[in-house]
């Protein structure tokens, strides 16, 4: 059972912008029992999480434990001590339904992409058929898409579903008709995390030469294609 107002740092984990790419180039990186989040939008989604379980005063005032790296010499050496008072008061006039919300909007500005390069990376992202034939992780694709378009300014969750559809191949989305209803693209997400295959499995390499091959995980992410598709279609 979750113990409100409990703190556990290995449960949290911790927020290191410049967390060197040896340990792995993804948003976040698992060292033994310990999480690292590079990215403040993927950390502070997850202490939003955090908020729900623990309470919004408790994760307020630990925020500090969770900065490693240059974010723990930011807060050091370049917060004053009224800014650090400022972050351990409730965010009862600029938004009082978000507690963390002046932490969110110092780190954010301070370790965010531009806003020209947050769009730039968020239109160039794309998911391809040969892609998907190479066995590149289309959930990944769907995960890295949604945090660019939160990046990018898009907030509406129907946009950022939208976006996602509108960057697969045109080979890949004659499979997955376009919906005008945010629960049918929610319904394609939650269907991503089902276990079994697919009976449409083979849509999207139908025209593809076989190969002697193919790994479980492709056959994997080619289920998920086939049933985000399924689920679409169903009205």
């Amino acid at each position: 059972m979750v113990e409100p107002g409990h703190w556990h740092t290995d449960e949290v984990g911790f927020f290191f912008p410049d967390l060197h790419h040896s340990y792995g180039t993804s948003d976040i990186v698992t060292i033994g029992k310990e999480s690292f989040y590079r990215n403040t939008s993927v950390f502070f989604d997850h202490l939003d999480d955090i908020v729900k379980l623990r309470g919004g005063e408790v994760v307020r005032n630990n925020i500090l434990i969770c900065l490693r790296g240059t974010a723990l010499q930011w807060y050091t050496t370049e917060v004053s001590e009224n800014e650090k008072a400022f972050f351990r008061g409730a965010s009862t006039t600029t938004n009082p339904q978000d507690p963390i919300h002046q932490w969110k909007a110092t780190i954010c500005h301070r370790w965010d992409l531009p806003a020209s390069v947050a769009l730039q990376n968020f239109m160039s992202t794309r998911y391809t058929l040969s892609m998907a034939m190479c066995g590149v992780s289309m959930l990944q694709y769907f995960s890295t898409k949604i945090r660019l378009a939160k990046e990018a300014g898009f907030s509406n969750v129907y946009q950022q579903l939208l976006a996602v559809w509108n960057s697969l191949d045109v080979e890949i989305r004659e499979h997955i008709p376009e919906r005008s209803e945010q629960v049918e693209f929610e319904r394609g997400f939650l269907a991503l995390g089902r276990d079994e295959p697919s009976p449409r499995i083979d849509l999207i390499s139908e025209n593809e030469p076989r190969r002697a091959h193919v790994s479980p995980s492709q056959v994997r992410e080619r289920a998920i294609l086939s049933t985000l598709g399924s689920a679409r279609l169903q009205a």
